[in-house]
């Protein structure tokens, strides 16, 4: 078994339906949460007391180094634990938008939280109801990840995600169809699947991100394999 390590900042992109959240009165700045984070994966439904991503949408661009510089000062003066990263959304499918995506915060503090980040000087878009739509989010965070056979890793702080890696990069629209064709020609295909890039000391890497919280390795070599398969054909 291999002892290979990755520690780096990369990006993952995925598409997801995303939907307006109503605090009321207590925060008047668009926060959009997404419905469903791993649409291609189906467990079991429970009751939601936290939120897996939100998305703070600001009101416009701003560099992912001064999105992370601010959760940095956050997090060292605050009691409020989350996660955060600076990403992008394609905000009801007309342009881009820049966001920060908030993971392990409850509701209830999100208003909070807002309020910090415009204290600091954000400018967020302001609270309108939004239907469910689908956008492309792109994600830019910091890896932690250990192979445990040759191309394939597993997440050191997630016990549920995968990386499998591929020789190149595949577009978006690509990927999207490999993956429904893989899902239809595997036994097991209940799982998600996103894609992601990553910095080593010769550049950048390219992975499917896998999430599936029942995992088999024979599973994954099959679905690297597929999507190896279909590259050579692109």
């Amino acid at each position: 078994m291999s002892e290979n390590t990755l520690f780096s900042l990369g990006n993952v992109i995925k598409k997801e339906d995303l939907i307006s959240v109503d605090f009321n009165t207590s925060c008047q700045s668009l926060v959009l949460e997404s419905e469903q984070p791993y649409p291609g994966y189906h467990g079991i439904t429970l009751p939601k007391s936290a939120p897996d991503s939100l998305y703070l949408v600001a009101k416009s661009a701003v560099s992912d180094d001064t999105i992370i510089r601010t959760i940095q000062e956050i997090k060292s003066e605050q009691t409020i634990q989350f996660d955060g990263a600076p990403g992008t959304i394609k905000l009801s499918n007309t342009f881009k938008a820049s966001v920060i995506r908030i993971k392990n915060a409850r509701y209830e503090e999100i208003p909070q939280l807002v309020q910090t980040f415009i204290d600091k000087g954000f400018e967020f878009r302001k609270y309108k109801k939004i239907n469910s739509f689908i956008s492309l989010i792109n994600i830019r965070k910091y890896f932690k990840i250990k192979e445990i056979i040759s191309n394939i890793y597993h997440d050191i702080e997630n016990e549920a995600y995968y990386y499998l890696q591929i020789p190149k990069l595949i577009e978006w629209d690509n990927f999207e169809k490999i993956t429904q064709y893989i899902k239809y020609n595997v036994e097991e295909n209940n799982f998600d699947a996103a894609l992601c890039s990553m910095y080593n000391e010769n550049g950048l890497i390219d992975f499917v991100r896998i999430y599936d919280e029942k995992f088999k390795v024979e599973k994954l070599i099959f679905i690297l394999k597929k999507y190896n398969d279909a590259l050579k054909q692109l």
